[in-house]
């Protein structure tokens, strides 16, 4: 079973000036969070994308792009703790500079590290090295390929693009046709291909926190990555999710096993980051696969997370850089945390090639907000008449809200209202598996 917690919550050291790295929606939700637990200390957030809503004397947005704009800003700034939470700055190396270079505390994952998600063949080989369950692959390398994944897997075909991709990388495909058509569309893009084994399953998202000593898994999610209802259509980065998942006393004994041979494995190789990652895993009839590591918070998976943590996130972010992180430190609140994301009407014809679009969203529109929804914005500004500029790759807006009972009516009742035809999202968040 899983590793043996204290029964108390940990101690905690206080940090006093935090530099956040995250998304605009996580922003958003930390900046609202910060704003209600009346954090009387400086607290700064960093995003490149989007308008950021939410504002209070306490919260200061900054655009760090560069490696010299971190080390400019962390210095003026005096901060104590850099918290990182998103891919920005990956290739530059951003958690490594943090570390090494400036000798400064820093969540988030280290540079080697981020190459089980930047790779999946890499992510692959790892897991058959540590023996961690995962389907059967082959590398794409040439069209012969396909022909022998298909000898060996049968159809449907799980087409993957090793690299990073958004969320828009897996391919389920019916068809030799259509597998050679995602091939050759990874290949022309001097990127690296494999075909995966289709397997058939309950999937949820498992975030986990490694302080340097442990690792601890937070509630599973469920998500939603297919663009339409009933599971069908292209797959998103999601279109919604939820938490807590009803899950059986055998698909919870799984969960635990697996989080203790994760655990095993990372105290052997003793990883040289604290952070936040997430497992994709696959429920079967009687077995647990990992489809994939993602080395940073999932969207908008981590966003539900944490609207639904009930304790202070930022003290539970001073602990995990202090190697003290309980799992009695995660308190959530009652009832079920839910997300839905609306999309771009026409989101199919951009998921290549993205351009920004304005639509008919306006500035007011967005003032139809309740205090007990999330409203979370992918705006990238608004034009010279208060028209949303949006990226149609992106979701527009991703609305979360903590319930008792059922949290989907609510958010589904503010979208009717909203009432916007440039808008699309799906019907059936939380009805289905």
């Amino acid at each position: 079973m899983m590793i043996v917690f204290s029964l108390q919550q940990s101690t905690i050291r206080p940090i006093n000036k935090m530099l956040i790295f995250a998304p605009v929606t996580l922003c958003q939700i930390l900046a609202r969070k910060y704003k209600e637990l009346g954090i009387r200390k400086k607290i700064y957030l960093n995003t490149i994308e989007s308008v950021p809503l939410i504002t209070d004397s306490n919260i200061e947005y900054c655009r760090l792009v560069t490696l010299q704009d971190c080390k400019d800003f962390v210095v003026q700034k005096k901060i104590e703790l850099v918290v990182v939470l998103t891919i920005a700055l990956t290739k530059e190396g951003l958690v490594n500079f943090f570390k090494y270079n400036l000798n400064l505390p820093v969540i988030g994952v280290t540079k080697d590290w981020m190459k089980l998600e930047s790779s999946k063949l890499f992510g692959k080989k790892f897991m058959q090295k540590y023996n961690i369950k995962t389907p059967d692959y082959i590398e794409l390398k040439e069209l012969k390929d396909i022909e022998e994944a298909i000898r060996k897997f049968d159809l449907p075909l799980v087409i993957k693009d090793d690299g990073l991709c958004a969320g828009l990388g897996t391919h389920i495909c019916d068809s030799k046709e259509n597998c050679i058509k995602i091939f050759e569309n990874i290949i022309s893009k001097n990127r690296k291909c494999l075909a995966e084994r289709y397997i058939k399953g309950e999937e949820i998202t498992l975030h986990l926190i490694w302080d340097g000593k442990n690792i601890t898994p937070l509630e599973p999610v469920r998500d939603y990555k297919r663009l339409k209802d009933n599971n069908k259509g292209i797959n998103t980065g999601s279109m919604g999710c939820y938490c807590p998942v009803k899950l059986s006393n055998e698909q919870l004994k799984l969960i635990a096993d697996y989080v203790e041979k994760l655990n095993n494995i990372f105290q052997e190789i003793k990883p040289d980051f604290k952070g936040i990652f997430v497992s994709g895993l696959m429920f079967t009839e009687n077995s647990l696969y990992t489809l994939e590591f993602n080395m940073r918070p999932g969207l908008p998976e981590f966003d539900v997370l944490t609207v639904h943590l009930q304790n202070n996130i930022f003290n539970l972010f001073s602990k995990i850089e202090q190697s003290n992180l309980s799992k009695n430190d995660l308190i959530y609140k009652k009832g079920i945390t839910g997300c839905v994301n609306a999309v771009y009407k026409d989101y199919e014809l951009y998921t290549d090639n993205p351009q920004n679009k304005i639509i008919s969203l306006d500035r007011n529109d967005l003032l139809l907000y309740k205090d007990n929804l999330y409203i979370n914005t992918f705006i990238n500004e608004f034009s010279e008449n208060n028209k949303a500029i949006i990226n149609p790759h992106n979701p527009v807006l991703s609305i979360i809200k903590n319930d008792i009972n059922n949290p989907f009516e609510d958010i589904y009742q503010y979208l009717t209202k909203l009432g916007n035809k440039d808008l699309y999202y799906r019907k059936d968040i939380g009805k289905i598996s």
